[in-house]
């Protein structure tokens, strides 16, 4: 939604998966690109957005999106700053 608890973001953003085990997901990349994709199909335009993610949690994400037509396909970034709570190995 466009209300931000941080004005200088544009979009605040959350997203649950509880059939995947994630209640909800503080910072979700490929949320955001879809996202992306809708905002760009419904505005026409390049999108160069800031979307902040998690804030409810306590876990506060800041993402930032891009969107522009390349040879009539959508390119789609994603990247930002996120609050780091654990590092793993996949064995």
């Amino acid at each position: 939604c466009e209300e931000t608890y941080d004005k200088t973001n544009d979009f605040n953003s959350r997203m649950f998966a509880p059939t995947l085990g994630v209640v909800e997901d503080p910072a979700t990349g490929s949320a955001t690109g879809c996202f992306g994709a809708y905002l760009y199909r419904h505005k026409k335009q390049n999108i160069d957005v800031s979307i902040e993610q998690g804030m409810e949690i306590k876990r506060e994400s800041n993402l930032k999106l891009k969107v522009t037509e390349v040879e009539d396909k959508l390119k789609i970034e994603v990247g930002g700053q996120v609050t780091l709570v654990a590092i793993g190995n996949l064995v």
